[in-house]
């Protein structure tokens, strides 16, 4: 645990730095307020990023609703997570900055904050976070925990760490079998484990007003990166050549590297529409460029077939259960390590098709538009996200730990 303090405690002034600079040299950013140290009963909710804490949103509405006196003290890593939370102004909460994971600014907030408990979302593991919790009598619940295998490689050169981690664990709802077995290879007590849940089957599509598109020839790569635009676009070249009617949306993960998209669709001479420029999204225009945060569900519901990024590079792929909701069509690439057990399903039911590289997404870019087969398979990714199971057993085991 010293070695694991030491260098996080060594690395912590490139962190704030880091964050800094994301959050455009926001003081909050290192110093956040806590309005809500004086609620007498208050839940820490920690998430890493917008994806997880959206995924998060049914329960905390439901913890809400059916705890009248419960305050909610929300922390997330990113400055697009504190500003989307800030947009869905939910009663009796407060979202900032996480503070890092260094004993002594754990310690701080727990004082100021005084949570009855932490509930961490999906993979948030800090050592120091649940270390320091546990041994001032806070008790740590996880939802929807998700270990990659991967991730449980990397504890397994730490076994001490890792067992004395998940033994300050309070309850951990996994979110897939294999995930489950991995926490309890890592020595998480198995009377410590909670029925599966994965909060992002719980998504609700909102009602937008997309822009007016032919969703069967319309395209969505979804969270892509850096490495993996030049090969969706590339794709897409290929088939738009063949198709002149199809259109491509991308929606990079991070929406500060629009201008390699930008550079990627000029060498193949294809315009591209910058959403965040005000540009117009027409028929006229093959490629469009959502580089804006908050309108996912407008893409969505624009098109008719989704790629899911992350999945060309080894990222292990993002989540399929948004566009799945939507009643889309499914691509993803071989890197998928972070919801394999999923796609796989999705694939069996026809919703999905993994594909080993972009020659193959080139293929399918060609074959699957205007055929029933996208219909077909956008209706089974609709019907696999409808098998979402309950919230309550996680409710219930947040309830009697407050």
């Amino acid at each position: 645990m010293w070695i694991y303090r030491l260098l996080i405690g060594l690395a912590a002034p490139l962190l704030w730095a880091h964050r800094i600079w994301r959050a455009g040299g926001a003081r909050e950013a290192i110093f956040p307020s806590h309005p809500l140290a004086s609620a007498n009963r208050t839940l820490w909710i920690h998430a890493a990023s917008n994806g997880e804490i959206t995924s998060a949103i049914p329960l905390l509405i439901a913890l809400l609703e059916r705890d009248p006196a419960l305050h909610l003290a929300i922390t997330v890593n990113t400055p697009s997570a504190v500003e989307a939370v800030r947009g869905w102004d939910l009663p009796r909460s407060h979202v900032s900055y996480a503070p890092l994971d260094l004993r002594w600014r754990i310690e701080g907030f727990l004082k100021v904050v005084k949570p009855a408990a932490i509930l961490i979302i999906e993979n948030e593991f800090w050592p120091n976070k649940i270390l320091t919790a546990h041994a001032r009598g806070v008790p740590v619940l996880v939802a929807g925990a998700r270990l990659s295998k991967t991730s449980a490689r990397r504890w397994r050169y730490l076994p001490k760490l890792a067992q004395r981690m998940t033994q300050g664990i309070t309850a951990l709802s996994p979110q897939d079998p294999a995930s489950s077995q991995r926490f309890l290879d890592l020595g998480l007590p198995e009377a410590k484990m909670l029925s599966e849940l994965n909060l992002k089957l719980f998504y609700t599509p909102p009602k937008v007003t997309p822009p007016k598109t032919d969703r069967a020839q319309t395209i969505l790569a979804a969270s892509t990166h850096d490495g993996e635009d030049v090969q969706v676009i590339a794709a897409f070249a290929a088939a738009h050549r063949l198709n002149p009617k199809l259109r491509l949306i991308i929606a990079p993960r991070h929406p500060r590297r629009a201008s390699a998209v930008i550079e990627a669709a000029a060498q193949h001479g294809l315009a591209i529409a910058q959403r965040s420029a005000g540009a117009a999204f027409d028929e006229t225009t093959p490629i469009w460029l959502a580089d804006t945060m908050g309108e996912m569900a407008h893409w969505y519901d624009a098109s008719g077939l989704c790629f899911i990024g992350g999945s060309l590079v080894e990222k292990g792929g993002h989540t399929p259960f948004e566009p799945a909701a939507h009643g889309m069509a499914l691509l993803t690439g071989p890197h998928i390590e972070n919801f394999e057990p999923h796609f796989e399903a999705l694939q069996n039911a026809g919703a999905a098709q993994i594909l080993p590289n972009a020659e193959a997404l080139k293929d399918a870019f060609i074959a699957l538009p205007k055929t029933s087969k996208l219909r077909d398979m956008g209706q089974a990714a609709q019907a696999y996200h409808a098998q979402k199971g309950s919230l309550d057993p996680l409710i219930d085991a947040i309830r009697k730990t407050l």
